[in-house]
């Protein structure tokens, strides 16, 4: 994509009433051939027979006409990771905040999560698959809310795990970490894991700061929800599931556009229009400190 359909692509956004914000991040010449030195990627505008000082010179003439319209400039060359977010934070008038908790269920016969901060395993408690009746439904259902209910030991295991986050999650510095990721599985990640991570979720929000929940398993989240027929019935069967994110973090390759929508306060969304990403890392760390 050149300059001039960023350019164009800019000015739809606009006669669509969602005017683009326009952040650019640039550095030194000297930072850069180190960065590239380091990491041994090959320039993109590189070819045979010219050197990496005459890519990035290019690469400059290229981006000389984004940078002109740029809202923000940010010089990256003696920024760590950790002041580059509070920089981007800064620039799009966000508060930095705590850290953010996303609890997570999954199926360990699929595997942990790999952005798991801490993993616990549910797989020792009681599990609803064995009862017919129960099978067929998740663990936000009122009936398998019920069977856990009626469980002490199920009820220990939350409180362990409350006692364990609420003694080390303040040890976490907000201004490294934008999020942390607890996941509970158990086998299926059908029936426990997703019971005690909406448990969990419900009292660490009402403890406030932002708390997110996510279920793995297909058939568990909104957008796999139908709605069931019969059975044991209560406020669970059938419902939607509110989504908690501002977009989809599935993986993507780059370059690569995202819808842009970051939180300026509760229950507040702004769209402020696309964000040009070129960088699988920098990207990560762009979706991070939007959701956080």
């Amino acid at each position: 994509m050149t300059p001039k359909s960023c350019r164009e692509a800019f000015s739809h956004l606009a006669e669509l009433g969602l005017p683009p914000f326009l952040l650019f991040q640039d550095t030194r010449d000297d930072v850069l051939l180190k960065r590239f030195s380091e990491t041994r990627r090959r320039h993109p505008l590189g070819c045979e027979g010219s050197s990496l000082s005459d890519a990035i010179v290019r690469e400059r003439q290229v981006l000389k006409p984004l940078k002109q319209i740029a809202d923000i400039e940010i010089d990256t060359s003696e920024l760590n990771v950790y002041q580059l977010r509070r920089r981007i934070l800064e620039a799009l008038g966000i508060s930095a905040g705590g850290v953010s908790l996303m609890f997570e269920s999954f199926a360990f016969k699929r595997g942990v999560p790999n952005e798991a901060d801490f993993v616990f395993d549910a797989r020792a408690l009681p599990n609803p698959h064995w009862e017919p009746r129960l099978r067929p439904y998740s663990g936000r259902d009122a009936a398998v809310r019920e069977y856990f209910e009626q469980r002490a030991e199920v009820g220990e295991f939350i409180d362990d795990v409350e006692r364990f986050l609420k003694r080390w999650l303040p040890r976490f510095d907000p201004s490294e970490r934008s999020y942390l990721t607890v996941a509970i599985g158990c086998t299926g990640g059908r029936h426990r894991s997703v019971y005690i991570t909406e448990r969990l979720q419900e009292r660490f929000r009402a403890l406030g700061g932002e708390v997110l929940c996510f279920h793995q398993r297909t058939g568990v989240n909104a957008r796999d929800d139908v709605a069931r027929k019969g059975g044991a019935g209560g406020r669970g069967q059938g419902t939607q599931f509110a989504p908690r994110f501002d977009f989809d973090a599935e993986c993507f390759p780059a370059p690569c556009f995202l819808p842009l929508r970051l939180r300026r306060a509760r229950r507040q969304r702004h769209e402020r229009g696309i964000l040009l990403v070129t960088h699988e890392g920098i990207a990560s760390s762009l979706m991070a400190v939007a959701r956080g």
